[in-house]
Protein backbone atom coordinates (compact mmCIF):
# COMPACT_ATOMS: atom_id res chain seq x y z
CA UNK A 1 0.00 0.00 0.00
CA UNK A 2 0.98 3.42 0.47
CA UNK A 3 3.28 2.69 3.65
CA UNK A 4 2.48 3.21 7.31
CA UNK A 5 3.04 5.74 9.96
CA UNK A 6 4.72 3.64 12.75
CA UNK A 7 4.92 6.98 14.80
CA UNK A 8 1.16 6.54 15.43
CA UNK A 9 0.57 4.56 18.90
CA UNK A 10 -1.77 2.16 16.83
CA UNK A 11 1.33 0.74 15.75
CA UNK A 12 3.53 1.71 18.75
CA UNK A 13 6.50 -0.42 20.36
CA UNK A 14 7.13 -0.24 23.68
CA UNK A 15 10.86 0.15 23.00
CA UNK A 16 10.09 2.98 20.97
CA UNK A 17 12.33 1.91 18.07
CA UNK A 18 11.24 2.10 14.43
CA UNK A 19 11.37 -0.60 12.05
CA UNK A 20 14.95 -0.88 10.21
CA UNK A 21 13.93 -0.57 6.63
CA UNK A 22 13.84 -3.42 4.40
CA UNK A 23 14.56 -5.67 6.99
CA UNK A 24 13.00 -8.51 9.24
CA UNK A 25 12.67 -8.70 13.09
CA UNK A 26 10.31 -11.12 13.91
CA UNK A 27 10.60 -9.98 17.62
CA UNK A 28 8.81 -6.57 17.13
CA UNK A 29 5.17 -6.54 18.70
CA UNK A 30 4.00 -5.10 15.73
CA UNK A 31 5.40 -3.90 12.43
CA UNK A 32 8.31 -7.06 12.09
CA UNK A 33 8.85 -5.95 8.65
CA UNK A 34 8.92 -2.81 6.68
CA UNK A 35 9.90 -2.94 2.69
CA UNK A 36 9.93 -0.48 0.03
CA UNK A 37 10.36 -0.87 -3.31
CA UNK A 38 13.20 0.31 -5.47
CA UNK A 39 12.38 4.25 -6.76
CA UNK A 40 12.27 3.82 -10.33
CA UNK A 41 12.15 0.07 -10.81
CA UNK A 42 9.31 -1.67 -11.27
CA UNK A 43 10.00 -5.33 -11.42
CA UNK A 44 12.67 -5.67 -8.96
CA UNK A 45 11.21 -6.34 -5.73
CA UNK A 46 12.48 -10.25 -5.35
CA UNK A 47 14.48 -10.53 -1.94
CA UNK A 48 13.47 -7.48 -1.00
CA UNK A 49 15.33 -7.16 2.32
CA UNK A 50 18.78 -7.66 0.37
CA UNK A 51 18.46 -5.68 -3.03
CA UNK A 52 15.72 -2.67 -2.11
CA UNK A 53 17.08 0.74 -2.54
CA UNK A 54 15.92 3.92 -1.71
CA UNK A 55 12.79 4.15 0.51
CA UNK A 56 11.33 5.74 3.23
CA UNK A 57 9.01 5.67 6.17
CA UNK A 58 6.40 8.62 5.16
CA UNK A 59 2.68 7.91 4.31
CA UNK A 60 2.06 11.59 2.94
CA UNK A 61 -1.31 9.75 1.66
CA UNK A 62 -2.49 8.12 4.26
CA UNK A 63 -4.10 5.24 2.82
CA UNK A 64 -1.86 2.89 3.66
CA UNK A 65 -1.80 3.57 7.89
CA UNK A 66 -5.62 3.77 7.37
CA UNK A 67 -5.52 0.20 6.15
CA UNK A 68 -3.35 -1.32 8.00
CA UNK A 69 -5.25 0.16 11.05
CA UNK A 70 -8.61 -2.01 10.19
CA UNK A 71 -6.45 -5.04 9.64
CA UNK A 72 -3.99 -5.10 12.52
CA UNK A 73 -3.81 -2.01 15.03
CA UNK A 74 -3.21 -2.10 18.56
CA UNK A 75 -3.04 0.83 20.37
CA UNK A 76 0.24 1.04 22.79
CA UNK A 77 2.46 3.77 24.80
CA UNK A 78 3.35 5.58 27.64
CA UNK A 79 0.51 7.56 27.56
CA UNK A 80 -2.46 5.69 29.60
CA UNK A 81 -4.99 8.27 28.80
CA UNK A 82 -4.32 8.79 25.22
CA UNK A 83 -3.65 4.97 24.56
CA UNK A 84 -7.07 3.69 26.06
CA UNK A 85 -8.62 6.42 23.74
CA UNK A 86 -7.05 5.08 20.80
CA UNK A 87 -7.71 1.62 21.37
CA UNK A 88 -11.23 1.68 20.75
CA UNK A 89 -10.26 1.93 17.03
CA UNK A 90 -7.53 -0.73 17.04
CA UNK A 91 -8.21 -3.77 14.72
CA UNK A 92 -10.21 -7.11 15.63
CA UNK A 93 -6.93 -9.19 15.16
CA UNK A 94 -5.01 -6.49 17.36
CA UNK A 95 -1.99 -9.35 18.59
CA UNK A 96 -1.54 -9.90 14.92
CA UNK A 97 1.91 -8.97 13.40
CA UNK A 98 2.42 -6.52 9.90
CA UNK A 99 4.37 -6.88 7.11
CA UNK A 100 4.36 -3.49 5.09
CA UNK A 101 5.16 -3.49 1.48
CA UNK A 102 5.03 0.24 0.62
CA UNK A 103 4.20 0.12 -3.46
CA UNK A 104 3.66 4.35 -3.30
CA UNK A 105 5.86 6.36 -6.40
CA UNK A 106 6.99 9.44 -4.93
CA UNK A 107 4.05 11.32 -6.80
CA UNK A 108 1.43 9.85 -4.36
CA UNK A 109 0.05 6.68 -6.56
CA UNK A 110 0.41 3.03 -5.89
CA UNK A 111 3.12 1.06 -8.30
CA UNK A 112 2.73 -2.48 -7.66
CA UNK A 113 5.56 -4.75 -9.19
CA UNK A 114 4.58 -5.97 -12.98
CA UNK A 115 4.81 -9.45 -11.97
CA UNK A 116 3.30 -9.91 -8.29
CA UNK A 117 4.13 -13.65 -8.52
CA UNK A 118 7.39 -12.79 -8.39
CA UNK A 119 8.07 -9.20 -6.91
CA UNK A 120 4.95 -8.41 -4.38
CA UNK A 121 3.74 -11.76 -2.51
CA UNK A 122 7.27 -13.98 -2.46
CA UNK A 123 8.63 -11.15 0.61
CA UNK A 124 5.79 -11.29 2.51
CA UNK A 125 5.96 -14.80 2.66
CA UNK A 126 9.30 -15.26 3.35
CA UNK A 127 8.84 -12.85 6.20
CA UNK A 128 5.97 -15.34 7.46
CA UNK A 129 3.06 -12.89 6.54
CA UNK A 130 -0.01 -15.75 5.21
CA UNK A 131 -3.13 -13.17 4.93
CA UNK A 132 -2.30 -10.36 2.16
CA UNK A 133 -4.47 -7.60 1.92
CA UNK A 134 -4.59 -5.65 -0.80
CA UNK A 135 -6.40 -2.60 -1.42
CA UNK A 136 -5.67 -1.67 -4.62
CA UNK A 137 -6.83 -2.56 -8.62
CA UNK A 138 -7.58 -1.53 -11.75
CA UNK A 139 -10.07 1.55 -12.06
CA UNK A 140 -11.91 1.68 -15.59
CA UNK A 141 -12.04 5.05 -17.68
CA UNK A 142 -15.35 6.83 -17.28
CA UNK A 143 -17.70 4.91 -20.05
CA UNK A 144 -15.35 1.82 -20.39
CA UNK A 145 -16.24 -0.65 -17.53
CA UNK A 146 -15.03 -3.62 -19.77
CA UNK A 147 -11.34 -2.47 -19.51
CA UNK A 148 -10.84 -3.48 -15.76
CA UNK A 149 -13.36 -5.97 -15.09
CA UNK A 150 -11.32 -8.78 -16.92
CA UNK A 151 -8.97 -12.15 -15.80
CA UNK A 152 -5.62 -10.14 -17.09
CA UNK A 153 -1.85 -11.39 -16.69
CA UNK A 154 -2.08 -9.81 -12.89
CA UNK A 155 -5.07 -12.00 -12.23
CA UNK A 156 -3.46 -14.72 -13.19
CA UNK A 157 -0.25 -14.26 -10.85
CA UNK A 158 -2.36 -14.63 -7.92
CA UNK A 159 -4.08 -17.07 -8.77
CA UNK A 160 -0.58 -19.17 -9.33
CA UNK A 161 0.66 -18.18 -6.38
CA UNK A 162 -2.26 -19.00 -4.31
CA UNK A 163 -1.81 -22.49 -6.08
CA UNK A 164 2.01 -22.65 -5.20
CA UNK A 165 1.52 -21.57 -1.81
CA UNK A 166 -1.95 -23.24 -0.64
CA UNK A 167 -1.62 -21.29 3.09
CA UNK A 168 -1.42 -17.84 1.68
CA UNK A 169 -4.23 -15.96 1.48
CA UNK A 170 -4.90 -13.00 -0.75
CA UNK A 171 -7.37 -10.15 -0.23
CA UNK A 172 -8.67 -7.70 -2.96
CA UNK A 173 -10.68 -5.09 -2.80
CA UNK A 174 -13.70 -5.17 -5.21
CA UNK A 175 -13.36 -1.72 -6.01
CA UNK A 176 -15.17 1.86 -5.67
CA UNK A 177 -17.03 1.64 -9.84
CA UNK A 178 -20.34 0.68 -8.71
CA UNK A 179 -22.30 3.36 -10.40
CA UNK A 180 -19.84 2.69 -14.07
CA UNK A 181 -21.56 -1.05 -14.31
CA UNK A 182 -23.65 -1.23 -17.81
CA UNK A 183 -25.21 -4.27 -19.52
CA UNK A 184 -24.63 -7.36 -17.90
CA UNK A 185 -21.36 -6.39 -16.63
CA UNK A 186 -20.19 -5.49 -13.23
CA UNK A 187 -16.77 -3.03 -12.30
CA UNK A 188 -14.87 -5.46 -10.39
CA UNK A 189 -11.75 -4.23 -11.64
CA UNK A 190 -8.97 -6.56 -11.87
CA UNK A 191 -6.95 -8.28 -9.61
CA UNK A 192 -9.94 -8.76 -7.57
CA UNK A 193 -11.63 -10.86 -10.65
CA UNK A 194 -9.39 -13.73 -9.70
CA UNK A 195 -10.72 -17.03 -8.45
CA UNK A 196 -8.41 -18.04 -5.11
CA UNK A 197 -8.74 -14.72 -3.39
CA UNK A 198 -11.30 -13.33 -1.67
CA UNK A 199 -13.17 -9.82 -3.25
CA UNK A 200 -14.27 -7.40 -0.76
CA UNK A 201 -17.35 -5.20 -1.46
CA UNK A 202 -18.60 -2.04 0.99
CA UNK A 203 -21.13 -2.08 2.65
CA UNK A 204 -23.12 1.25 4.52
CA UNK A 205 -22.30 1.57 8.17
CA UNK A 206 -24.54 1.79 11.32
CA UNK A 207 -25.06 5.43 11.97
CA UNK A 208 -24.43 4.40 16.05
CA UNK A 209 -20.91 4.03 15.60
CA UNK A 210 -20.29 7.56 13.68
CA UNK A 211 -22.57 8.72 17.10
CA UNK A 212 -20.57 6.94 19.30
CA UNK A 213 -17.05 7.92 17.56
CA UNK A 214 -17.99 11.51 17.30
CA UNK A 215 -20.57 12.29 20.27
CA UNK A 216 -23.28 13.54 18.05
CA UNK A 217 -26.57 14.38 19.40
CA UNK A 218 -28.85 15.65 16.76
CA UNK A 219 -29.67 14.46 12.63
CA UNK A 220 -27.89 17.59 11.29
CA UNK A 221 -24.74 16.89 13.05
CA UNK A 222 -24.64 13.29 11.90
CA UNK A 223 -25.30 13.92 8.58
CA UNK A 224 -22.93 17.40 8.31
CA UNK A 225 -20.26 14.51 10.56
CA UNK A 226 -20.52 12.05 7.73
CA UNK A 227 -20.72 14.04 4.73
CA UNK A 228 -17.44 15.67 5.61
CA UNK A 229 -15.88 13.16 6.86
CA UNK A 230 -16.51 10.16 3.98
CA UNK A 231 -17.38 12.46 1.04
CA UNK A 232 -20.14 9.61 0.84
CA UNK A 233 -24.12 10.83 -0.09
CA UNK A 234 -25.47 7.95 0.25
CA UNK A 235 -27.45 6.02 3.20
CA UNK A 236 -26.64 4.82 6.44
CA UNK A 237 -27.90 1.31 7.13
CA UNK A 238 -25.43 -1.44 7.56
CA UNK A 239 -28.14 -3.63 5.46
CA UNK A 240 -27.40 -1.43 2.49
CA UNK A 241 -24.53 -2.35 -0.08
CA UNK A 242 -22.91 1.00 -0.66
CA UNK A 243 -23.50 2.97 -4.03
CA UNK A 244 -19.94 2.85 -4.90
CA UNK A 245 -19.06 -0.34 -4.59
CA UNK A 246 -18.72 -2.52 -7.66
CA UNK A 247 -20.59 -5.57 -8.12
CA UNK A 248 -20.09 -8.34 -10.14
CA UNK A 249 -20.24 -10.05 -12.67
CA UNK A 250 -17.01 -10.95 -13.86
CA UNK A 251 -17.02 -10.59 -17.46
CA UNK A 252 -16.96 -14.82 -17.77
CA UNK A 253 -19.67 -15.15 -15.30
CA UNK A 254 -18.13 -15.59 -11.92
CA UNK A 255 -19.58 -14.30 -9.06
CA UNK A 256 -17.66 -11.45 -7.98
CA UNK A 257 -17.06 -10.02 -4.70
CA UNK A 258 -17.13 -12.70 -2.19
CA UNK A 259 -18.34 -10.99 0.22
CA UNK A 260 -19.30 -7.13 1.61
CA UNK A 261 -18.15 -5.71 4.79
CA UNK A 262 -18.10 -1.96 5.95
CA UNK A 263 -16.59 -0.08 4.03
CA UNK A 264 -18.35 4.25 4.41
CA UNK A 265 -16.61 6.56 7.04
CA UNK A 266 -14.77 3.92 8.32
CA UNK A 267 -12.50 5.38 11.36
CA UNK A 268 -8.87 3.58 11.44
CA UNK A 269 -5.18 4.90 11.82
CA UNK A 270 -4.25 8.45 10.90
CA UNK A 271 -1.07 9.47 9.35
CA UNK A 272 0.76 12.30 10.19
CA UNK A 273 2.35 12.72 6.88
CA UNK A 274 5.87 11.70 7.96
CA UNK A 275 7.54 8.99 10.47
CA UNK A 276 10.39 9.75 12.06
CA UNK A 277 13.94 8.78 9.58
CA UNK A 278 16.16 7.96 12.69
CA UNK A 279 15.94 4.56 15.42
CA UNK A 280 13.60 6.31 17.39
CA UNK A 281 9.81 6.93 16.75
CA UNK A 282 7.95 10.18 17.47
CA UNK A 283 4.98 9.09 19.79
CA UNK A 284 1.95 9.85 18.12
CA UNK A 285 -1.43 9.32 19.72
CA UNK A 286 -3.42 11.92 19.24
CA UNK A 287 -5.61 13.71 22.54
CA UNK A 288 -8.49 12.12 24.79
CA UNK A 289 -10.68 13.96 23.01
CA UNK A 290 -8.99 13.92 19.40
CA UNK A 291 -7.40 10.14 19.21
CA UNK A 292 -5.13 9.15 15.70
CA UNK A 293 -7.68 8.81 13.77
CA UNK A 294 -9.72 9.67 10.42
CA UNK A 295 -12.90 8.22 8.42
CA UNK A 296 -12.17 7.41 5.09
CA UNK A 297 -14.84 5.53 2.57
CA UNK A 298 -14.22 2.80 -0.07
CA UNK A 299 -13.38 -0.81 -0.41
CA UNK A 300 -10.35 -0.08 0.50
CA UNK A 301 -11.56 0.25 3.67
CA UNK A 302 -14.04 -3.09 3.59
CA UNK A 303 -10.99 -5.60 2.53
CA UNK A 304 -8.90 -4.76 5.53
CA UNK A 305 -11.58 -5.65 8.20
CA UNK A 306 -12.08 -9.08 6.41
CA UNK A 307 -8.32 -9.62 6.80
CA UNK A 308 -8.96 -9.34 10.56
CA UNK A 309 -11.34 -11.93 10.90
CA UNK A 310 -9.40 -14.14 8.41
CA UNK A 311 -6.81 -14.09 11.07
CA UNK A 312 -8.93 -14.53 13.86
CA UNK A 313 -10.43 -17.94 11.78
CA UNK A 314 -6.76 -18.62 11.12
CA UNK A 315 -5.89 -18.60 14.52
CA UNK A 316 -9.04 -20.63 15.70
CA UNK A 317 -8.11 -23.05 13.45
CA UNK A 318 -4.59 -23.66 14.62
CA UNK A 319 -5.32 -23.59 18.64
CA UNK A 320 -6.16 -26.21 21.12
CA UNK A 321 -9.59 -24.72 21.21
CA UNK A 322 -10.63 -26.37 17.76
CA UNK A 323 -10.61 -29.85 19.99
CA UNK A 324 -12.62 -28.38 22.61
CA UNK A 325 -15.27 -27.01 20.68
CA UNK A 326 -15.56 -29.40 17.55
CA UNK A 327 -13.33 -32.77 19.04
CA UNK A 328 -11.11 -31.92 15.59
CA UNK A 329 -7.62 -31.66 15.76
CA UNK A 330 -5.66 -28.10 15.54
CA UNK A 331 -4.39 -27.57 11.95
CA UNK A 332 -0.71 -25.90 11.86
CA UNK A 333 -0.69 -24.05 8.75
CA UNK A 334 -4.50 -23.83 7.87
CA UNK A 335 -5.18 -23.27 4.11
CA UNK A 336 -6.48 -20.29 2.02
CA UNK A 337 -9.51 -22.70 1.03
CA UNK A 338 -10.32 -23.63 4.31
CA UNK A 339 -10.20 -19.69 5.78
CA UNK A 340 -11.98 -18.81 2.84
CA UNK A 341 -14.50 -21.23 2.96
CA UNK A 342 -15.14 -20.18 6.69
CA UNK A 343 -15.20 -16.53 5.95
CA UNK A 344 -18.21 -17.50 3.30
CA UNK A 345 -20.12 -19.46 5.95
CA UNK A 346 -19.89 -16.77 8.34
CA UNK A 347 -21.44 -14.51 5.84
CA UNK A 348 -25.51 -13.58 5.85
CA UNK A 349 -26.65 -11.94 2.71
CA UNK A 350 -27.78 -8.04 3.22
CA UNK A 351 -31.98 -6.79 2.80
CA UNK A 352 -31.25 -3.60 2.01
CA UNK A 353 -30.36 -1.46 -0.97
CA UNK A 354 -28.48 -3.02 -3.59
CA UNK A 355 -28.02 -2.79 -7.04
CA UNK A 356 -29.06 -4.51 -10.03
CA UNK A 357 -27.98 -4.19 -13.80
CA UNK A 358 -30.25 -2.48 -16.41
CA UNK A 359 -29.79 -1.17 -19.84
CA UNK A 360 -28.75 2.19 -18.43
CA UNK A 361 -26.77 0.63 -15.39
CA UNK A 362 -27.16 -0.05 -11.90
CA UNK A 363 -29.94 0.46 -10.39
CA UNK A 364 -30.55 1.04 -6.84
CA UNK A 365 -33.46 -1.21 -5.54
CA UNK A 366 -34.83 -2.54 -2.33
CA UNK A 367 -34.99 -6.34 -1.79
CA UNK A 368 -38.42 -5.99 0.27
CA UNK A 369 -41.54 -4.04 -0.68
CA UNK A 370 -41.18 -0.23 0.01
CA UNK A 371 -41.77 0.99 3.69
CA UNK A 372 -44.35 3.69 3.21
CA UNK A 373 -42.48 5.79 5.41
CA UNK A 374 -39.47 6.13 2.85
CA UNK A 375 -41.70 7.36 0.10
CA UNK A 376 -41.47 10.92 -1.02
CA UNK A 377 -44.98 12.21 -1.21
CA UNK A 378 -46.50 9.62 -3.00
CA UNK A 379 -44.10 9.26 -5.53
CA UNK A 380 -42.29 5.73 -5.38
CA UNK A 381 -38.90 7.15 -5.15
CA UNK A 382 -37.05 5.82 -1.95
CA UNK A 383 -35.38 8.93 0.07
CA UNK A 384 -32.67 8.87 2.63
CA UNK A 385 -34.65 9.11 5.72
CA UNK A 386 -33.33 9.16 9.78
CA UNK A 387 -35.38 9.34 12.89
CA UNK A 388 -35.14 8.78 15.95
CA UNK A 389 -35.54 5.27 17.72
CA UNK A 390 -37.07 5.03 21.03
CA UNK A 391 -34.59 5.15 22.97
CA UNK A 392 -33.33 8.50 21.53
CA UNK A 393 -30.74 7.18 19.62
CA UNK A 394 -30.48 7.93 15.76
CA UNK A 395 -31.16 5.20 13.20
CA UNK A 396 -31.35 4.96 9.71
CA UNK A 397 -34.96 4.09 8.28
CA UNK A 398 -33.26 3.31 4.44
CA UNK A 399 -31.15 4.41 2.18
CA UNK A 400 -30.53 4.87 -2.01
CA UNK A 401 -32.46 6.51 -4.91
CA UNK A 402 -34.07 3.91 -6.55
CA UNK A 403 -38.18 2.32 -6.86
CA UNK A 404 -39.80 0.42 -4.87
CA UNK A 405 -41.29 -1.09 -7.49
CA UNK A 406 -38.31 -2.94 -9.15
CA UNK A 407 -38.04 -5.90 -6.84
CA UNK A 408 -33.97 -7.29 -6.42
CA UNK A 409 -34.31 -11.21 -7.38
CA UNK A 410 -31.72 -12.89 -4.03
CA UNK A 411 -31.61 -15.84 -2.44
CA UNK A 412 -30.10 -17.13 0.87
CA UNK A 413 -27.11 -17.43 -0.95
CA UNK A 414 -26.79 -13.62 -1.58
CA UNK A 415 -26.27 -11.81 -5.07
CA UNK A 416 -23.60 -9.92 -7.58
CA UNK A 417 -23.82 -6.72 -5.75
CA UNK A 418 -22.77 -8.35 -2.42
CA UNK A 419 -21.77 -11.55 -2.74
CA UNK A 420 -22.59 -14.04 0.00
CA UNK A 421 -23.17 -11.06 2.33
CA UNK A 422 -21.43 -9.26 4.90
CA UNK A 423 -19.88 -11.83 7.67
CA UNK A 424 -20.30 -11.85 11.13
CA UNK A 425 -17.94 -13.90 13.48
CA UNK A 426 -20.43 -15.65 15.63
CA UNK A 427 -22.20 -17.25 12.96
CA UNK A 428 -19.42 -20.02 12.20
CA UNK A 429 -19.79 -21.00 15.34
CA UNK A 430 -23.37 -22.61 16.03
CA UNK A 431 -25.54 -23.05 19.26
CA UNK A 432 -25.92 -26.46 20.14
CA UNK A 433 -27.16 -28.56 18.73
CA UNK A 434 -25.50 -27.54 15.68
CA UNK A 435 -21.64 -28.24 15.32
CA UNK A 436 -19.03 -26.98 13.27
CA UNK A 437 -16.88 -29.56 11.23
CA UNK A 438 -14.26 -29.03 8.51
CA UNK A 439 -11.53 -30.49 6.62
CA UNK A 440 -8.93 -29.15 4.70
CA UNK A 441 -6.99 -31.39 2.63
CA UNK A 442 -4.23 -30.27 -0.07
CA UNK A 443 -2.72 -28.05 2.04
CA UNK A 444 -0.04 -29.68 4.76
CA UNK A 445 -1.42 -33.28 4.98
CA UNK A 446 -0.99 -33.63 1.28
CA UNK A 447 -4.32 -35.55 0.86
CA UNK A 448 -5.70 -33.21 -1.55
CA UNK A 449 -7.82 -35.26 -4.14
CA UNK A 450 -6.89 -36.13 -7.68
CA UNK A 451 -9.06 -36.82 -10.58
CA UNK A 452 -11.39 -39.67 -10.29
CA UNK A 453 -11.29 -39.51 -6.47
CA UNK A 454 -13.82 -38.97 -3.83
CA UNK A 455 -14.19 -37.97 -0.57
CA UNK A 456 -17.84 -38.79 1.44
CA UNK A 457 -18.91 -37.62 4.84
CA UNK A 458 -22.23 -38.66 6.76
CA UNK A 459 -24.05 -36.79 8.71
CA UNK A 460 -26.56 -37.56 11.31
CA UNK A 461 -29.29 -35.02 11.70
CA UNK A 462 -30.47 -34.75 15.85
CA UNK A 463 -32.98 -31.94 15.05
CA UNK A 464 -34.51 -31.37 11.96
CA UNK A 465 -35.32 -27.59 12.60
CA UNK A 466 -31.91 -27.15 12.19
CA UNK A 467 -30.11 -26.77 8.08
CA UNK A 468 -27.21 -28.29 7.53
CA UNK A 469 -24.68 -25.31 5.88
CA UNK A 470 -22.06 -26.53 4.01
CA UNK A 471 -19.57 -24.00 2.43
CA UNK A 472 -16.96 -25.74 -0.23
CA UNK A 473 -13.84 -23.84 -1.18
CA UNK A 474 -10.89 -24.90 -3.20
CA UNK A 475 -7.55 -23.39 -4.97
CA UNK A 476 -8.02 -24.05 -8.83
CA UNK A 477 -5.24 -23.60 -11.40
CA UNK A 478 -5.15 -20.77 -12.92
CA UNK A 479 -6.59 -19.42 -16.36
CA UNK A 480 -5.31 -17.96 -19.26
CA UNK A 481 -5.80 -14.56 -19.95
CA UNK A 482 -7.00 -15.38 -23.37
CA UNK A 483 -9.36 -17.82 -22.51
CA UNK A 484 -13.38 -16.20 -22.30
CA UNK A 485 -14.22 -18.41 -19.35
CA UNK A 486 -10.54 -18.60 -17.05
CA UNK A 487 -12.74 -21.30 -14.82
CA UNK A 488 -12.20 -24.09 -17.02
Amino acid sequence: DSGVDFDNCLFWETSGLAPVLNSLNPGRQKIIAYFAHLTGVDSSWSQCSSSCGKGDFSDSNGHGTHVAGTASSKARGGDSSLVSAAARYQAVANGSKLVVQDIMEGGGGLSPPSDLNAGLFPDAYAAGARIHVDSWGCSPPVGDVAACNVYDTMTREVDQFAVDHPDFLIIFAAGNDGMQAQGSIGSVGAPATCKNCLSVGASEIWPDAIIEAHGLDSTAQLNAQFSSASGYSGGRSPENVAEFSSPGPCSDGRRKPDVIAPGVAVLSAQTSFSSSSGSAANFECGSSSDPPVQAKTGTSMAAPSIASLAAVFRQYFASSRVTLETGLSPITSPSSALLRAAILLSATPVTGVRFKLSSSGWVPTLGAQCPPTLRDGGSNSVKYAISSSPDGRLQALGAGIGHCSQSFVSSALGDDAQGFGRPIADKLFPSAPQKLFFVDRGSSDGQGLVQGQAARWSFKSVDLSKPLVVSLAWTDAPGSPLQSTPLK
